[in-house]
């Protein structure tokens, strides 16, 4: 049973973020929570009058699409568990960011308190390392149709962004994870391989990026690990908006990001957080969507300019 002294002395850095507890609640592999034959809503993206109301119906319709089937069958039964209600499992920034700081937390309030993940987060080894690189070994996942009877369910508010949260979080990988006795300097991450969001015309930045030393990688294909270490002995980060820019948590503080921009202001903050320095550069969107799923044309001026921005002195 979690202990509120030790949970309020545990969160006293990481402020917005509350424990509420559920009596006989069934949680699916599929990452849903029932309470009866109600899902429990998804806090994250409810809207006020959902709020008033009690339940967001699409959550409801999406729930029983997934996880129905799961309330038939029971693969295990505990008498108290933890579950962390973030629906950003499978994203890299959102998973590092808001789910780990409340697993984190759960663990420093109560060392042997269970926790339970949905059965597909066993294959994001970005999960597992990260969860080991923080001694966090007391969890279980729900094998996929099915679920977990549980008497004394724990769940956490959303997190918000919280730069104590993110320094602790760094601080506690790092020194899980030594840093290399050398590494490249400069770091270039390239979304050839993503779906959204890539650089129409990469082929003639990278000569640019490459003579002035950068080593072009694909984070997709190096384990949490090897990302982590990568980073560690790096000064200068460049990439489109994307997972591969949460990195920067690893690198040495006043570092240098030079990010394709969109709209989106995540990593500006995440570069204040850090100490970073950041440098936008700017594109247009090829086609006509929006700029979170757009690919981009990015200006080699606007390239130019911002390496040179990182070279001139401090």
């Amino acid at each position: 049973m979690l202990n509120k002294a030790l949970w309020l002395r545990a969160a006293g850095d990481v402020p917005g973020i509350f424990p509420t507890t559920h009596l006989s609640a069934r949680v699916t592999g599929e990452g849903h929570v029932f309470l009866g034959i109600r899902p429990l809503p998804d806090h994250e993206k409810r809207s006020l009058s959902a709020r008033l109301v009690g339940i967001r119906w699409s959550s409801f319709r999406d729930a029983y699409r997934r996880s129905g089937l799961s309330l038939l069958r029971r693969s295990g039964h505990v008498p108290s568990a933890f579950w962390v209600t973030d629906k950003g499992f499978d994203n890299y920034w959102h998973w590092l960011f808001e789910s780990v700081p409340k697993l984190w937390l759960i663990a420093k309030a109560d060392p042997e308190a269970l926790i339970l993940l949905p059965h597909w987060l066993h294959d994001k080894g970005q999960a597992l390392e990260s969860l080991a690189a923080l001694g966090l070994r007391n969890f279980q996942f729900v094998k996929p149709g099915s679920h977990v009877k549980v008497d004394r369910l724990t769940t956490l508010s959303k997190s918000p962004f919280h730069p104590d949260a993110i320094r602790a979080i760094r601080a506690e990988i790092l020194a899980h994870i030594p840093a290399p006795a050398s590494g490249p300097e400069r770091v270039y991450v390239s979304r050839n391989d993503a779906t959204k969001r890539r650089v129409v015309n990469e082929v003639e930045l990278l000569p640019i990026l490459r003579a002035k030393g950068f080593e072009v990688v694909e984070m997709a294909k190096l384990s949490f690990r090897e990302q982590v270490q990568l980073m560690q002995n790096c000064r200068m980060l460049a990439s489109m908006h994307g997972a591969g820019l949460t990195n920067m948590t690893f690198m040495p503080a006043g570092s240098h990001i030079v990010e394709f921009r969109t709209k989106n202001d995540c990593f500006v903050r995440l570069a204040e957080t850090l100490g970073h320095k950041h440098h936008p550069v700017h594109g247009i969107k090829a086609r006509p969507r929006s700029d979170h799923h757009a690919d981009w044309i990015i200006d080699a001026e606007s390239l130019h300019a911002g390496l040179r921005e990182c070279e001139l002195p401090q």
